[in-house]
């Protein structure tokens, strides 16, 4: 797989990121440019950020995927409900409403023939969806 070289900078890429999940140009801001903390500076950066092309289609890439694996977990969920484990479709919709709105932390460990995953729900920024769980909900 190759990926095309971004013209977005670490920072610009962050705000696009957060302003996909949040819709908020100044917390966007905040979070990709913790150096700026007059709320004129923030608010003005917000606005020129969101002229930005190259941001903008960042952004729009972002929502992109969230929307993708929203989908992918409802289709998920609908199938555990359909299997009659509800309890499990219960696991599956908090996991899948948390990630996209980017507040779930997760952790995986794997001990043996047994893999655990464990969900911090306090509202911390979300790791991407791993791989696997991508790929589980693909089929």
């Amino acid at each position: 797989m190759t990926y095309a070289k971004s013209n977005l900078t670490p920072a610009k890429k962050k705000f696009a990121q957060v302003y996909a999940k949040t819709d908020n140009a100044s917390e966007a801001v905040r979070v990709a440019f913790p150096h700026l903390t007059n709320p004129n500076t923030v608010k003005d950066k917000g606005y020129r950020m969101l002229t930005n092309t190259y941001v903008l289609q960042d952004i729009g890439k972002q929502k992109e995927r969230m929307q993708k694996a929203a989908g992918m977990a409802v289709e998920r969920i609908e199938s555990v409900i359909q299997s009659g484990k509800e309890h499990n479709a219960l696991t599956a919709s908090i996991f899948a409403y948390e990630q996209v709105h980017g507040k779930a932390k997760q952790k995986i460990e794997q001990h043996s023939n047994h893999v655990f995953i464990s969900y911090d729900l306090s509202g911390g920024n979300a790791p991407p969806i791993p791989q696997s769980v991508l790929d589980e909900l693909a089929d």
